[in-house]
């Protein structure tokens, strides 16, 4: 039986997370946006979803919701969507402050002009 690691997306992140509309293609995941919470056992993501509705979950592991993660070993991360479970990346930290810093230089210049 597979053993998925639970990635919980921040309190802070989860209302913006379920108001966004979905993109088409794969979701990428700011890993500074996640805190990894524990692991289940499970057949599938499904099922893993379902035992960690129960009361009596593994630890300090909230409900499984919209935004949050699943994910076994090396495979791709598994969003926890409105309509099912979504294949996802993971941009790590790093990524994320390349694509600030390049942000921050476009806004600069848009300013200059």
């Amino acid at each position: 039986m597979p053993r998925f690691r639970i990635f919980q997306l921040l309190q802070d992140y989860v209302q913006g997370f379920q108001e966004k509309a979905p993109k088409p293609g794969k979701m990428t995941l700011r890993d500074s946006r996640y805190e990894e919470t524990g692991a289940v056992e499970a057949d599938s993501p499904y099922d893993a979803w379902k035992l960690l509705q129960e009361e009596n979950r593994p630890g300090n592991v909230r409900q499984l919701g919209v935004g949050d993660v699943l994910q076994i070993d090396d495979e791709p991360p598994m969003v926890c969507a409105w309509w099912g479970f979504e294949t996802a990346q993971w941009m790590s930290a790093d990524q994320e402050a390349a694509i600030e810093t390049h942000e921050q230089v476009d806004v600069e210049q848009a300013v200059s002009r």
